[in-house]
């Protein structure tokens, strides 16, 4: 198997309003956005949020999309998200 990211994280800075979206590469693949936690009563995300969601950072990764059956530790899925997360807003 080739070494790579457990998430990959990366914004839409240049093509209009930002938006920033984390894939998980390692099963349970998925594909969601992470939306700051002060923004998440806004209504353009108040449907969102609903279903799963996952913590990190101050943020919330919402719209989660899955690319494989969601079996997984929550726990263990959201540490790695906010360290991964955190590396990201180091860099970015």
């Amino acid at each position: 198997m080739p070494d790579r990211p457990e998430w990959l994280i990366d914004d839409t800075a240049d093509v209009g309003e930002a938006r920033i979206f984390a894939v998980h590469t390692i099963k349970p693949r998925l594909i969601g956005e992470l939306v700051p936690d002060n923004e998440l009563g806004a209504d353009e995300f108040r449907d969102d949020v609903s279903g799963l969601t996952l913590a990190a950072a101050g943020w919330t990764l919402c719209r989660i999309e899955w690319i494989d059956k969601p079996e997984f530790n929550a726990d263990r899925l959201c540490r790695s998200l906010h360290e991964a997360f955190d590396s990201y807003l180091r860099v970015s």
